[in-house]
């Protein structure tokens, strides 16, 4: 994994949208179970080269995470709300919503199907880590679970607290 800066990282998540090439992003926190430094990580994942690149911080990428969440997803993904979530998924969304309204902080990953992080690889997997349990709730699909991620992003992205 090659390490940039923070700009050469959008830079490349540009340049990969408008190639249309298979790429997305993680942004991995300290104690997350992904992750394998005691730093912030935004790893950006060009699946299509099997290119991979990392920018460290101590605070959390939300900005960019947010910018580049609609330039892969569409800009509707943050703005319109889902119609259908998953049972599964519709359990994630109600811990997060408690812990959102308990000011706490949680995160989550959207893996595609050819993601380096999946434990099963050609599914979509969505996983919450819920940092105060040490609990992981997940969901599995074999399409991409775009109402459900939308659900999720948007309460993600509502967190008064990222650490």
């Amino acid at each position: 994994m090659k390490t940039v800066s923070i700009e050469e990282i959008e830079t490349i998540a540009t340049k990969l949208a408008q190639e249309k090439k298979h790429w997305h992003y993680h942004l991995l926190t300290p104690t997350c179970q992904f992750n394998e430094t005691n730093r912030h990580a935004f790893v950006l994942e060009n699946n299509s080269d099997q290119e991979y690149y990392v920018y460290y911080s101590e605070e959390p990428a939300m900005a960019l995470g947010k910018r580049l969440l609609s330039v892969l997803h569409g800009e509707d993904i943050l703005t319109t709300a889902a119609d259908v979530v998953s049972p599964a998924v519709a359990k994630i969304l109600r811990k997060a919503q408690q812990l959102n309204t308990a000011g706490k902080f949680w995160h989550h990953h959207v893996f595609f199907p050819t993601c380096r992080y999946n434990r099963h690889p050609g599914k979509w997997n969505i996983i919450f880590e819920d940092q105060q349990e040490k609990g992981v709730l997940e969901s599995l699909s074999d399409s991409n679970p775009k109402q459900d991620q939308k659900e999720i992003e948007r309460l993600y992205y509502q967190q008064k607290t990222l650490t």
